[in-house]
C-alpha cells in the first residue's frame, strides 16, 4: 500500500529513457508536475536531458569520444537517489552478422548497451527500478509509419510533443535526445496499459 505523500516525503517520479548511441542521452519524463502546482517555495521539477558522458580517445590521427561507463553509473545512481525513478526505458539491440561498418558499428553499439543495463540491473535491484526494453519495431512503429524511418522525423515528433524543448531537438545529431525521449514517452504509455493506476503512479 502506498503512504500518502506530505510535504516532507513529496518526490518528483520519473520514468527514464536511454538512447545507447555515441551521442546518446537519458531522458526524464516527470510523471506528478500536479504534486507541485502549489510550491511556490522551490523550483519546480520538470522534464530533463542529460548527454551521455564521453571521454576522448586518439585512434591513429584522429579524435574519437567513447562512453565514460563510470560516469553513466554515478549519473544513474545520483538520479535514483535525487528522484523517484518509477522504471527505465531502453531499446532492445540485436547485433547484426558479417564484418561491414554497419554490423561493427551495431556491435560497438550492443556493447554499450550491455554496460550500461548491467548498471540498470544492479538500480533495479537496489531500487527497485523497472527496466523496459522496447523492441525497435514496436516502440518506433508507435510513432512512425516503418522502424526506419528518417531520423528526422524522431526529433520533428519529439518536438511536436515537448515543444517547450525543442532547443534540444535542433540539430541533425540531436536526434539520440529525440529518441531517449520517445523512449521514455513510449515506456510511459506501456505503463499506462500494464497498470493505469491513480494519479499517474504504478506498482512496480
Amino acid at each position: 500500500m502506498t503512504e500518502p505523500r506530505t510535504a516532507e516525503t513529496k518526490r518528483p517520479e520519473y520514468v527514464i529513457g536511454i538512447d545507447f548511441g555515441q551521442n546518446g542521452a537519458i531522458w526524464g519524463y516527470l510523471l506528478n508536475a500536479d504534486d507541485f502546482l502549489d510550491d511556490s517555495k522551490n523550483q519546480k521539477p520538470t522534464d530533463f536531458c542529460i548527454d551521455l558522458p564521453t571521454f576522448d580517445v586518439k585512434e591513429g590521427k584522429s579524435i574519437k569520444k567513447r562512453v565514460n561507463f563510470i560516469r553513466v553509473a554515478q549519473v544513474l545512481e545520483e538520479l535514483h537517489i535525487k528522484y523517484k525513478i518509477i522504471a527505465v526505458g531502453c531499446e532492445k539491440l540485436h547485433p547484426i552478422s558479417g564484418k561491414n561498418p554497419a554490423a561493427m558499428g551495431v556491435a560497438k553499439l550492443c556493447v554499450t548497451a550491455a554496460r550500461i543495463l548491467g548498471h540498470l540491473d544492479y538500480m533495479s535491484l537496489k531500487f527497485g527500478t523497472l527496466i523496459i526494453e522496447h523492441d525497435v519495431r514496436t516502440w518506433k512503429k508507435h510513432y512512425f509509419r516503418s522502424a526506419s524511418a528518417p531520423k528526422d522525423e524522431s526529433r520533428r515528433e519529439a518536438t511536436k510533443r515537448r515543444p517547450k524543448y525543442a532547443h534540444l531537438f535542433e540539430r541533425g545529431k540531436d536526434n539520440n535526445r529525440s529518441d531517449a525521449f520517445l523512449l521514455s514517452d513510449f515506456t510511459v504509455y506501456v505503463l499506462h496499459r500494464i497498470d493505469p493506476g491513480k494519479n499517474g503512479t504504478w506498482r512496480t
